[in-house]
């Protein structure tokens, strides 16, 4: 998967759960209206494609905790409620999944994408506590230049999100 044009869009906490809110509540949230902006959206409009939108894609990079998932979720149920066509089309709705702790010794690097994963490092590894550990959240790999090395690392870990996916959540 290649993307000719990026652009990064820090929400500032988390997203106003639509679904509890009231219509002037929606309409006067700064996010809510920014990503709307940003995309191009068009109220009420069933989208077949992502030609008439600014973007073709969305793609969600949270951290990996459960403030990460909850803001995931918001997304989700945002687009869900709103925009649902979108969410059927193919690749528009795509997770970036970050590293949430890495762990280095020598010239062995190794990145886990769960905590259970790591947990399950930790007791499989007789000489772990050997080993320096770092928790990362979203802004710390953007700051630290590790965005390219993950990049690589989670090409096969991203998924995609369909309107079939949201009805299990």
């Amino acid at each position: 998967m290649y993307f000719d044009l990026t652009i990064v869009f820090p929400l500032r906490g988390k997203l106003l759960n639509v679904r509890d809110a009231t219509h002037d509540m929606i309409m006067k949230n700064v996010e809510i209206n920014a990503i709307r902006q940003i995309m191009g959206l068009q109220h009420g409009k069933r989208y077949e494609d992502t030609k008439s939108l600014r973007y073709g894609h969305l793609m969600i990079m949270t951290d990996q905790d459960h403030d990460g998932s909850h803001i995931k979720g918001l997304i989700i149920n945002y687009f869900e409620t709103f925009y649902p066509s979108l969410l059927a089309i193919p690749g528009f709705l795509i997770e970036f999944i970050t590293p949430i702790v890495r762990v280095r010794k020598g010239d062995k690097d190794i990145s886990f994408f769960t905590m259970p994963e790591y947990e399950y490092w930790k007791e499989t590894t007789p000489d772990c506590k050997s080993w320096h550990m770092k928790y990362y959240k979203v802004r710390r790999v953007l700051l630290m230049g590790l965005m390219y090395r993950v990049w690589v690392q989670v090409r096969q870990r991203m998924r995609r999100y369909t309107l079939t996916i949201l009805t299990s959540i």
